[in-house]
């Protein structure tokens, strides 16, 4: 027993809008579980809702003012909610009937921030959408005019994506209001684009350990507090690290084989920037030994926040055709933060990423943790390209 669809709809929006996108669905194939089709005479209607609730793959909640002013539909809406969230698909479809995007946001803050189909652009697009997405398509797209800001995002956007890297290494990326920073603390201010986001900042707990990526500066500390606030139909959450910048020193550090400990950080950011390896040589066993050992050091000493087995930017730019721009600006967080929590740069001077016809370019400058109060940190230079797909 299941359905592809529960359409959750206000009564009095049944015959122009939920019966005619139900009879289209089904036409298309797709089949719809409907409250006043499903209940039989005498049964439970809680019930019964509550098996077409459970039993159905997608939710299409039909929004209008008359259903944002019942309990009961909102129920429904919460439920499917819970269900988009805990499921990590795009369960819940919004379709839009007599109300503006903004108009929804006043309602439904979260439920605004998702991809709106809008009747008022023709119920043929509204159901090709919807089937597309049931049938395993892509999910219903936004507004053009969403589209172009979203492929071709401006300079003052790209700067305010922040990298998020939690303390078991999952990474997030943001939009941010800014980050302000002390000696002592850090504090972001988080604008997510939509639930997905929401939930992931719900990842974030006091008391554990964060690092945070902007422009070429990574800072790492222990969250000191989370709150998610609320302008207007805005969601922002604020995010405040007490700092501890000791976590990004290198400590001491070991030479091998010849190579000094700045050495073994230059072949580090090679790595991270260029995606370089070291070569594979079938000699004596002291020397595979030894080539296991400065493989163990390139990856990062231990203590370090994370470990350099490959440069991030190959796997992101394959998976992020088409978005050049932001992908340039998110490789940049990715190696910032890898540079910065593997131990490898304790500052960067410079760090240029351009890309043509799919070769990415590098000019990298960094300075290392000082080591002794009376020699100057090494500095460490890369310049090279790599392909990428």
């Amino acid at each position: 027993m299941g359905w592809d669809v529960f359409i959750s709809y206000a009564s009095e929006d049944r015959d122009v809008a939920a019966m005619p996108i139900k009879a289209a669905l089904e036409a298309a194939g797709v089949s719809v579980w409907m409250d006043k089709e499903q209940v039989g005479v005498g049964a439970g209607i809680r019930h019964a809702i509550d098996i077409g609730l459970g039993h159905s793959k997608h939710g299409v909640v039909i929004l209008s003012p008359r259903f944002f002013n019942k309990a009961w539909t909102q129920q429904e809406l919460d439920a499917l909610f819970m269900k988009h969230i805990s499921s990590g698909q795009n369960v819940l479809l919004p379709v839009v009937l007599d109300m503006t995007a903004e108009e929804v946001g006043t309602k439904s803050r979260l439920v605004a921030g998702m991809n709106l189909l809008f009747l008022s652009d023709g119920l043929d697009k509204v159901v090709a959408a919807l089937v597309s997405h049931v049938r395993g398509g892509s999910p219903p797209e936004p507004k053009p005019v969403e589209i172009r800001k979203a492929a071709h995002p401006d300079a003052a956007e790209l700067a305010r994506i922040i990298l998020v890297t939690l303390q078991d290494g999952r990474q997030f990326f943001f939009n941010s209001n800014g980050v302000r920073t002390t000696a002592a603390v850090v504090c972001a201010e988080i604008r997510p684009s939509g639930p997905t986001e929401s939930e992931s900042l719900t990842q974030i707990k006091e008391g554990s350990d964060l690092a945070i990526a902007y422009g070429t500066t990574c800072l790492l500390g222990r969250v000191d507090r989370v709150e998610q606030n609320w302008q207007g139909a805005t969601e922002e959450w604020h995010v405040e690290l007490q700092r501890n910048d000791s976590l990004l020193r290198a400590g001491s550090e070991m030479s091998l084989a010849g190579r000094s400990a700045d050495d073994i950080a230059a072949l580090r950011a090679r790595r991270i920037l260029l995606n370089e390896k070291l070569p594979v040589r079938k000699n004596s066993d002291a020397h595979n030994l030894n080539d296991l050992l400065l493989e163990t050091h390139i990856r990062g000493q231990h203590g370090s926040f994370l470990s350099v087995t490959e440069s991030p930017l190959p796997d992101l730019f394959e998976k992020s055709r088409g978005h050049d721009a932001l992908t340039l600006a998110a490789g940049k967080l990715l190696c910032v933060t890898a540079l910065t929590l593997s131990k490898t740069v304790e500052r960067i001077l410079k760090f240029n990423l351009s890309l043509r016809d799919r070769m990415l370019s590098v000019e990298f400058e960094g300075i290392r943790a000082r080591a002794y109060q009376n020699v100057e940190p090494a500095r460490i230079v890369v310049t090279g390209s790599l392909t990428v797909k």
